[in-house]
């Protein structure tokens, strides 16, 4: 298990996504036989990810799309020239 210290150090730098992967990988006995930089790489593409998807959901949300939309059903409206 990891230290709480290493824990509360990592939510003070604000990487949820980082520490999940971390739990994760701490649960996982596969994880065990990667290297050092697997196992980092791993970890910052989880928080990479997350905050990838979170900056898309912000402007969809923004942007009053709906994360379902798809541009086959969408209306341009009078700027749309076929």
């Amino acid at each position: 298990m990891l230290e709480k210290t290493t824990l509360e150090r990592l939510r003070s730098f604000k990487l949820p996504g980082f520490i999940d992967s971390l739990m994760q990988q701490s649960a996982a006995k596969d994880a065990l036989g990667l290297s050092f930089e697997e196992r980092l790489s791993l970890l910052i593409d989880s928080e990479h990810t997350r905050r990838e998807s979170q900056r898309l959901n912000k402007r969809l949300k923004s942007a009053k799309i709906s994360p379902a939309a798809c541009l086959e059903t969408m209306d341009a409206g009078p700027y749309h020239r076929c």
